[in-house]
């Protein structure tokens, strides 16, 4: 399984838990291992009569996303994306406490109340939502600051440096606290 196929599997779940991302995971290993040759690319998925389990492959991909005893930790940005949990996530993201993913939004205006549905998902419900603007802080779109006011729910508004470091102090503590954070510079290919 390639890091682009993890992704998309990724970005199909939405906010789904890690397990339910282990499970569609090892759902795509099954269904590719029972290719004739057994081969995926370069990388081998078992086959079922191979006498290996294909969960134990699986388990490696779930390792990468795996969160740093139990917190989703900020140790850095770039102008493409940022670092979480010592991993190069390129592009903009949606990180709470255990766990991070990718988040299609790239500016400001592309900031929708439908891009942000997976927070009524959230459990517990978060206290307060990080938004990381980019580069420079920049105000929130009205609808959308009444979109995360009505489910009740604090914003903090800033540029993306300082996000990641408000979101990594609350995490810390314990807060219930969602991170949606866009990428410094918007124009950089996702590679």
């Amino acid at each position: 399984m390639t890091s682009r196929q993890i992704l998309r599997v990724m970005s199909q779940l939405g906010a789904a838990s890690r397990n339910q991302l282990e499970a569609r995971i090892s759902s795509i290993c099954t269904e590719n291992a029972v290719s004739t040759s057994g081969r995926l690319g370069s990388s081998y998925i078992p086959r079922p009569w191979d006498g290996v389990h294909h969960r134990q492959f699986a388990t490696g991909f779930s390792r990468i996303a795996e969160h740093e005893k139990g917190q989703t930790k900020f140790h850095g940005y770039y102008a493409g994306g940022f670092y979480i949990n010592n991993v190069q996530v390129p592009g903009s993201v949606i990180a709470q406490s255990d766990m991070y993913m990718m988040w299609r939004p790239r500016t400001m205006a592309e900031v929708t109340p439908e891009s942000l549905v997976f927070l009524e998902l959230v459990r517990p419900t978060p206290e307060v939502v990080v938004v990381g603007c980019g580069a420079t802080s920049q105000p929130l779109p009205k609808d959308v600051a009444a979109y995360i006011q009505g489910l009740g729910m604090r914003v903090e508004v800033l540029d993306s440096r300082n996000a990641t470091g408000y979101f990594n102090v609350l995490n810390e503590e314990g807060r219930v606290v969602v991170g949606v954070l866009l990428a410094a510079d918007p124009s950089l290919p996702l590679a």
